[in-house]
């Protein structure tokens, strides 16, 4: 199968002034000596703001490594892989369902990924927070991840019981028995895919989800309706200013967070997006050292500068990047 190239897009930028870089980021040490061969490079045309500053910092350290990039659709990258034509990609969000299980069905297991920078706040057509929203007039100010688990799904992999009212849910008076009407994305397209995997953790929705192509027409549809709730980007929310979106915590009982420029830039608020690198590949393969210095200079202080930058994503705080960092290192070739 041939690659599919795409035209790259002219791409907004953050508004405000550049976000922060983490001063606890570990700074980039390059490999000694200096590296060489190829690495073939695909990524998303998101992020050619950022991949370029990667490779031109790179080239200073191991002149004789030759990284060649070339941009792709993100739903095109696990064929590159499996058709042997990529050797890193860098895309615009999750691997969705289909991809993963033909890069599964090829490698023998589950496709290694690490996090190269932070989603945005509420840029339209990027990688951006994810909300869920109620019709303003909804008593309820906060969600947590297992209740929308038991919301949505069938599988509630997180335990808790089934809710169906919104008394299930702790409202009283005209509220309580009042069924909780569920708007979601047609299955397999990402905004679906990233709740299914943060939040239901891997689990089925259920059928009588009234699902549309266009995420971003959700909290309008949850305006019109008293008794409805939905998830779409932060940004689709602006639009519809007769949905409210929720502070979400990750479990019954913990501090709920708010949706800020803050919270999406520390990665605290629970759907906070990020962009990933993946390698082919599967479990405890080895990575080649040529790759793995890309993955590390992503993964630095450097690395996140350069997302910085470029405007259109959010750098990574340094606990995101120790986790991915402590991953790449177990699986460098030749350690």
């Amino acid at each position: 199968m041939p690659v599919i190239t795409k035209t790259p897009r002219e791409m907004p930028i953050l508004s405000g002034p550049t976000p922060e870089v983490d001063p606890a980021l570990p700074a980039f040490e390059p490999h000694r000596p200096a590296l060489s061969g190829n690495v073939r490079f695909v990524h998303s045309d998101r992020t050619i703001g950022t991949v370029p500053r990667w490779v031109e910092a790179l080239s200073q350290y191991h002149p004789n490594l030759n990284i060649e990039t070339l941009i792709v659709a993100s739903s095109v990258a696990a064929q590159t892989f499996v058709d042997g034509d990529a050797d890193l990609a860098f895309i615009g969000r999750e691997m969705l369902w289909g991809e993963r299980d033909l890069f599964t069905a090829h490698f023998g297991g589950l496709p290694r990924r690490f996090a190269g920078c932070g989603g945005n706040l509420d840029i339209p057509g990027t990688t951006h927070a994810v909300a869920v929203f109620v019709h303003k007039d909804n008593p309820l100010t906060q969600i947590s991840l297992d209740q929308l688990d038991a919301v949505y799904s069938t599988t509630r992999n997180q335990g808790l019981d089934p809710i169906r009212t919104w008394g299930d849910l702790g409202l009283e008076g005209e509220w309580a028995d009042q069924p909780i009407k569920l708007w979601g994305q047609t299955p397999d397209i990402g905004f679906d895919r990233f709740v299914q995997e943060r939040s239901l953790l891997g689990g089925d929705f259920r059928e009588d989800i009234e699902l549309l192509d266009q995420v971003d027409t959700i909290p309008q549809r949850v305006a019109e309706d008293r008794y409805s709730i939905g998830y779409a980007g932060f940004g689709h929310g602006l639009s519809a200013p007769g949905a409210k979106g929720l502070a979400l915590s990750r479990g019954v009982g913990e501090p709920a967070v708010e949706c800020t420029p803050e919270t999406v830039l520390s990665q605290e608020y629970p759907f906070s997006r990020r962009l990933y690198l993946f390698v082919p590949g599967a479990g405890s393969e080895p990575i080649s050292p040529a790759i793995a210095e890309v993955l590390r200079f992503a993964l630095s202080r450097e690395g996140q500068t350069a997302v910085a930058k470029d405007g259109l994503f959010l750098p990574l705080p340094e606990r995101v990047v120790r986790n991915d960092r402590a991953m790449l290192e177990s699986l460098i070739q030749g350690q």
